[in-house]
C-alpha cells in the first residue's frame, strides 16, 4: 500500500508541474503578441525559424491561364486538390498570359488580368503558344520538358516535395493603407553550403491578388461560362522586376542568412486591399530551377 501511495504522490506531482509549465506557456505567448497601428500594418510568415531543420520543401506552381481558356477551370481546380493535399506547401501563381487573356472591349470579358512580368515569363518559356492551361512546377524538368500540363502537376509536385530544401525563407509583409505602399523583407537562409561555381541563385518577389470577380470561359458548364468565377493568386505586379536580384555574389555557407529589404512599391487603385498577398522564391538561374519559395497575405487585420 506504500508503494502504492507513493506511485500515486508522484504521479499527482508531475500532473501538476506539467500544468504549471503550460499555463507559464500561454501566459508568454499571450504578452507577447504585439500590434502595429494603421497605416501600417505588419503580418509574418516563413516556412521556419532558427533551427534549419524546421524548414520544408515547398513548391511553386506556375499556372498559365486566360480567360478565354475553356479547359484552364480545371487548372485551377487542380491547383485547389493540391493545396488540400499538401497544405501551405503548394504555393500557386496564376498568370494570365497570351491572346486568350486580352480583355474585350465591353463587359463581361473586359477584366484585364495580365501582367508585365506574366508576359517576360510567357515570352521566355513559351507557355501560352503552347497552350493553356500548362504551367510549370518550380521550374523543373518534368518527363524531358519544362513545361508540364496540369494532368501531371501531382506527379511533378511529389517529386519536389521528396528533396530535402537548401534554402529557408521567412517573410515580413507590411501594408500603408493611406499611401498605398507595399513593403516586403526577407529572410534568406542557407540549410547546406551553397557554392557559385554550382548554382547562381536570385530571388524574385511577386505581388498577387485573390478573390477577383470575373466572366470566365468554361466547357464543363451547360452554359460554358461562368460570369462570376472568382480568380486566386493572380500576379499582379513585382518588388524586384520581372528575373529578380542575385542572393549573393559570394559562396553562401551553411545557416548564414541574406536580408533582402523592398518598401514603398505603389498599389494599383483598382486592387483590393484585403486581397493581396506576396509570393517570394529563390532559383538557380543557371537553370532555372526554383529551390525554394513561400507566399504571405498583407493582412489588414
Amino acid at each position: 500500500m506504500d508503494l502504492v501511495f507513493q506511485f500515486l504522490v508522484h504521479s499527482k506531482i508531475i500532473i501538476m508541474k506539467r500544468f504549471f509549465y503550460l499555463l507559464i506557456g500561454l501566459i508568454f505567448i499571450i504578452t507577447s503578441c504585439d500590434k502595429v497601428d494603421a497605416p501600417y500594418i505588419e503580418s509574418n510568415g516563413g516556412g521556419g525559424g532558427d533551427d534549419s531543420s524546421t524548414y520544408v520543401q515547398k513548391v511553386l506552381i506556375e499556372d498559365y491561364t486566360a480567360h478565354f481558356c475553356v479547359n484552364c477551370p480545371r487548372a485551377a481546380l487542380q491547383i485547389e486538390d493540391l493545396k488540400a493535399a499538401y497544405g501551405n506547401k503548394i504555393i500557386p501563381l496564376a498568370l494570365h498570359v497570351g491572346f486568350l487573356a486580352q480583355p474585350a472591349n465591353d463587359p463581361p470579358y473586359d477584366l484585364d488580368l495580365r501582367s508585365s512580368e506574366g508576359t517576360d515569363l510567357d515570352n521566355e518559356f513559351g507557355c501560352s503558344a503552347a497552350g493553356l492551361p500548362n504551367g510549370m512546377i518550380s521550374r523543373t524538368v518534368y518527363n524531358s520538358n519544362i513545361l508540364v500540363g496540369d494532368g501531371d502537376w501531382p506527379s511533378a509536385v511529389s517529386i519536389i516535395l521528396d528533396k530535402t530544401p537548401i534554402i529557408g525563407l521567412d517573410l515580413t509583409s507590411s501594408i500603408d493603407t493611406v499611401n498605398k505602399k507595399l513593403g516586403l523583407d526577407i529572410s534568406i537562409k542557407a540549410l547546406q553550403d551553397i557554392y557559385t561555381a554550382d548554382k547562381v541563385l536570385k530571388v524574385c518577389a511577386y505581388v498577387t491578388e485573390s478573390k477577383i470577380i470575373g466572366a470566365q470561359k468554361d466547357e464543363e458548364e451547360a452554359t460554358g461560362e461562368v460570369l462570376d468565377y472568382e480568380f486566386n493568386h493572380v500576379l499582379r505586379t513585382s518588388f524586384s522586376g520581372t528575373w529578380g536580384e542575385r542572393v549573393s555574389t559570394d559562396d553562401f555557407i551553411q545557416n548564414n542568412t541574406i536580408e533582402k529589404s523592398y518598401s514603398n512599391l505603389s498599389i494599383n487603385p483598382d486592387w483590393d486591399f484585403h486581397n493581396l498577398g506576396a509570393v517570394v522564391f529563390v532559383y538557380d538561374s543557371l537553370t532555372n530551377e526554383v529551390v525554394q519559395a513561400e507566399n504571405i497575405e498583407f493582412n489588414l487585420d
